[in-house]
């Protein structure tokens, strides 16, 4: 079929053209058609035909935008704005497509020698310039940004540390204007990794993982030889995964960067961070003995502040295996008392029949300036020990009253909801199932995030000791903490015994 027969393909032609027209017709307006007849070598009635249907020669673009200093990719496509300041060549969408021309009519140059006629060689000409001056411009921007982008990275990092988002927010937006004239790769992969931050201090931490996870795959492919860079990059991403329960998935990329760097030297801090960040995950999916190892062999090669930090985790991974009680492990080495031992320890109390152990925790957050706000795992164990202390209302009240003034985040919605069925079931049955049917309706996709919900929402569950359309998910919950009993859980076995 020939080109003019193609009715869609005439229908193409015709909309770029009339494009162009108003584009030069623009062009008309500011300057005359003197002008533009002058700065394209063309006459005056030659440009009102253009303007009136008749085809507009590229050779007459072509040097138009050269002598009026316009953005060739903005007449052509409207890609962009009409100044051709550097600014602009950078950011104009015909680049790629300009130089695939140029190849190809050097391709065709090359093939037919001296048989291309004048008027080709004056338009290859024309065009390889054009590409010359926009790549001349590119290198001059680039230098020019390229220490303005290092400061806003380095002004962006501080405010994420201090949890300024507005300010964070402000200069994410400048970076991302520096972006599309091209930063260096060391740069963008900052900016990436600060932005992914900025996620992670409005709260949407799912996307904070998803530009970790996209980070990790790219350092990968462009220098997977750089084990620091790529260990410390997996680490942080597994740890983001953790935050969004996706452990399955950090378990999954975790063994296949354990696979690729376990020649790596046992001391190397890098490698043990990576080794500590996945034993979560392992812990997480069922495979708590090597979680266990794993975690244990990391802490003793670690600094000082990193083994505070994971003690906890270690601790409550020791406790499911039943090597502790909570009670046991609050009194091993209180020296290292942290925010995460703490809150990791209340992670096993609220589901271990000793409150005594809970209140000693709840005491412990306390003096480590922890407040025991509802929303945090804190407030809920704060809660729930009210309840168990037999006022539930109040408790269940505090909770209602933190979801009001806190407006729960929605990734955060589903175990909010979880927790306020838990308290109500210290209240009646029937407000329990309200808060079943509430659940329902504005997290029905939610699901426990941890073993440690998953004990609580079993034991509500068998509290409760409801029928119908529950029982399918109790028994499949109850499966699968036997499972995990098999494991080597021993808490859980223990916990599924009562």
């Amino acid at each position: 079929m020939t080109r003019s027969a193609n009715p869609l393909a005439g229908a193409e032609d015709a909309r770029i053209g009339e494009g162009l027209r108003l584009r030069l017709g623009q062009l008309v307006a500011q300057n005359s058609q003197a002008a533009v007849a002058r700065a394209g070598g063309a006459t005056e009635s030659s440009v009102h035909r253009y303007l009136k249907g008749r085809r507009i020669p590229v050779e007459f673009c072509v040097r138009l935008c050269q002598q009026l200093h316009v953005n060739l990719g903005w007449l052509l496509m409207g890609a962009g704005s009409a100044g051709a300041g550097e600014g602009n060549l950078l950011a104009q969408e015909l680049t790629g497509e300009m130089e695939g021309l140029v190849r190809v009519l050097a391709a065709l140059e090359t093939e037919r020698g001296s048989g291309m006629d004048t008027k080709g060689a004056r338009h290859f000409k024309a065009l390889n310039s054009v590409l010359e001056d926009w790549k001349r411009a590119q290198a001059a921007v680039a230098r020019r940004i390229a220490p303005i982008a290092e400061r806003l990275l380095t002004e962006l990092e501080l405010a994420t540390s201090r949890y300024n988002e507005v300010r964070a927010q402000d200069l994410a937006q400048s970076l991302a204007f520096l972006e599309q004239f091209g930063l260096p790769a060391e740069s963008q992969a900052k900016l990436d990794l600060q932005r992914s931050s900025l996620s992670h201090l409005r709260r949407d931490y799912h996307e904070s993982a998803r530009i970790r996870e996209r980070l990790l795959w790219k350092q990968l492919l462009r220098d997977a030889d750089n084990s620091a860079e790529v260990m410390s990059l997996g680490a942080s991403t597994l740890a983001a995964l953790h935050v969004v329960a996706e452990h399955a998935r950090a378990a999954r990329i975790g063994d296949a960067l354990h696979a690729a760097y376990r020649h790596s030297s046992p001391t190397h801090e890098s490698w043990n961070r990576l080794r500590a960040t996945r034993s979560f995950a392992l812990a997480e999916t069922g495979r708590l003995t090597e979680a266990l190892s794993e975690l244990g062999t990391a802490l003793a090669y670690l600094p000082d502040a990193f083994r505070a930090q994971h003690w906890g985790h270690f601790q409550r991974m020791q406790v499911m295996a039943g090597l502790l009680s909570p009670a046991e492990a609050r009194l091993i080495e209180p020296g290292l008392q942290s925010r995460s031992r703490v809150l990791e320890l209340i992670r096993v109390a609220v589901v271990d029949p000793q409150q005594a152990t809970l209140q000693g925790l709840l005491a412990d957050a306390g003096k480590l300036g922890i407040a025991p706000s509802p929303p945090d795992l804190p407030g809920f164990a704060a809660c729930l020990h009210e309840a168990l202390g037999g006022k539930p209302g109040r408790a269940l009240k505090k909770w209602d009253a933190a979801d009001r003034q806190q407006q729960v985040g929605t990734d955060w919605r589903g175990p909010y909801l979880r927790r306020a069925v838990t308290l109500a079931a210290f209240v009646s049955p029937a407000e329990a199932r309200r808060r079943i049917d509430a659940l329902k309706k504005e997290a029905p996709d939610s699901a426990p995030r941890n073993i440690t919900d998953e004990l609580a929402w079993y034991l509500t569950l068998q509290k409760l000791d409801l029928r119908g359309t529950l029982a399918a998910e109790r028994e499949q919950l109850q499966a699968r903490l036997q499972a995990l009993a098999g494991a080597g859980y021993a808490m859980i076995a223990r916990l599924l015994r009562l």
